[in-house]
């Protein structure tokens, strides 16, 4: 059996051949490849394991700080819309209509910061519009609002502690 080498192991190699020549957009553009095809993955699981009411995907970016060439991202299911927060994407999927909605994406903190305080490429100015909404404050009432989010897992588990506490005598 061959031994596989590590990430960490890869990557140090890739620095130390590095010429230099990869930019931010290149790094980015290889990253994104395979980007909708996990998240679609992350929604079949979830249908796969019976998720049959709207549910959210987020997806969490993470830089390594010792390995600054590898970007990890994690794909997570989720019955509840998440807070906003830095380095995450959020998704909407209804299993019934099958369709994928997308919300909202805010980067690093950093960036963010950037954004904040400078002019932009027109193609990124509705992710500067995510990042003030987000330092406002706004951003999660905005979706909840636009989309009237009705929290179908939640009325089901209310139902449900409404009967676990008829049948224990709780008022």
């Amino acid at each position: 059996m061959q031994e596989r080498e590590t990430v960490g192991a890869v990557a140090t190699k890739l620095l130390q051949e590095a010429d230099g020549k990869q930019g931010v957009v290149d790094t980015e553009r290889e990253a994104n490849k395979e980007y909708l095809e996990q998240v679609y993955e992350c929604v079949q699981n979830a249908v796969k394991n019976g998720w049959d009411k709207p549910f959210y995907v987020v997806v969490i970016s993470k830089k390594e700080r010792v390995l600054e060439n590898v970007m990890r991202r994690y794909f997570v299911a989720r019955k509840t819309m998440p807070m906003p927060d830095y380095d995450q994407s959020v998704f909407l999927f209804d299993p019934k209509t099958e369709q994928l909605r997308y919300f909202w994406t805010l980067p690093d903190a950093n960036t963010c910061e950037y954004l904040l305080h400078n002019d932009v490429d027109p193609q990124e100015t509705q992710l500067k519009a995510f990042v003030h909404a987000f330092v406002d404050d706004k951003l999660y009432d905005h979706f909840a609002g636009i989309y009237e989010i009705h929290n179908e897992w939640a009325a089901e588990a209310e139902g449900n502690a409404t009967k676990i506490q008829q049948v224990i005598g709780a008022d």
